[in-house]
């Protein structure tokens, strides 16, 4: 069901990135700090020798929660992280794992995606503030033209 759970999430993900729509009240640094989790959790269960749900918690953290930082990512300028964090979690991480490759091994891959999400998290907030003056100077573009079309109407 965990699969399953996480498959349809890609999916739904998809769909709504080929749509343009997204769910309301998204915050895209939760999304961080829940990858972060899944990779602790990821860790602590590889460890453990439980590399099933070592490998869910894995494909949880990428399909469920870093596909919706990509697209953020890309219109911030951060293709190359994108895609660096991309390969490491997609593919090594889980390839890694479903390998079962040495537990250090796994330790060193979980890390090195850590502080590239600490990357990441100082870049989201960047993007979120460019949204904002972007909607910021939209809005007061829109409020000038729509004060300077009545001044004309009235003259």
């Amino acid at each position: 069901p965990g699969t399953v759970e996480t498959l349809a999430g890609g999916i739904i993900h998809e769909i709504d990135e080929i749509t343009g729509t997204t769910e309301e009240g998204d915050d895209l640094l939760d999304y961080v700090e829940t990858i972060e989790t899944l990779l602790m959790d990821a860790k602590s269960e590889y460890r453990n020798g439980n590399g099933v749900l070592a490998l869910s918690y894995a494909t949880k953290a990428y399909l469920d929660n870093y596909e919706f930082l990509e697209g953020p990512l890309v219109e911030a300028g951060e293709r190359e992280l994108m895609e660096e964090v991309e390969i490491l979690m997609r593919e090594e991480l889980r390839n890694m794992i479903r390998n079962g490759a040495p537990v250090e091994q796994v330790d060193e891959q979980i890390d090195l995606i850590l502080i590239k999400m600490k990357t990441v998290e100082m870049i989201v907030p960047e993007f979120g503030a460019v949204v904002m003056v972007v909607l910021v100077v939209a809005i007061t573009a829109m409020v000038a033209i729509n004060m300077r079309s009545r001044l004309a109407i009235r003259v």
